[in-house]
């Protein structure tokens, strides 16, 4: 989609220039299209800088709670986007949806999020991947302890 986007531009470039070019019927719709394609283009990523604002609202009250809360020794299970907030090469960040199944690793901070992680949880469960009750089995070795628009964070106890 990318790639043919500045074809796209051009084609309608073109299609303007003809339009304004053959006469003043032509010219009124061309600038209509214009002003309508310049809204659209403008309109968008206003609108999801100031009305939907996911990433202030849900991304970084996440990211500040963390921070705050992980210690050296703990090891935070989520979606890859958490890396954005915590850094990509971060060692304590794993994603691993399966938590831990066949990795083997046990994650001491699970963070749930209703666009990756509960959809493929919901959908395995139903499908009994990798076992019936998997997901349920996991869950109450954790403890809920914090509750974030479009997240949830999970904690198990820490070895002392």
């Amino acid at each position: 989609m990318v790639h043919i986007l500045p074809y796209f531009a051009c084609a309608a470039g073109i299609a303007l220039a003809y339009g304004w070019e053959k006469g003043s019927g032509f010219r009124g719709v061309s600038i209509v299209a214009v002003v309508i394609y310049a809204g659209v283009q403008i309109a968008t990523p206003v609108h999801l800088a100031f009305v939907v604002n996911g990433y202030r609202q849900e991304f970084v009250p996440l990211i500040t709670y963390l921070k705050s809360e992980m210690r050296a020794d703990d090891l935070v299970c989520g979606s890859a986007e958490l890396g954005f907030g915590l850094g990509f090469y971060n060692k304590q960040l794993i994603d691993d949806v399966w938590v831990g199944h066949w990795s083997g690793k046990r994650p001491t901070l699970l963070v749930l999020d209703r666009w990756y992680y509960d959809e493929v949880m919901r959908t395995a469960e139903q499908r009994a991947i990798p076992y019936k009750g998997y997901f349920g089995e996991l869950l109450s070795q954790f403890q809920l302890v914090k509750t974030l628009p479009g997240y949830r964070v999970y904690h198990r106890e820490r070895k002392r």
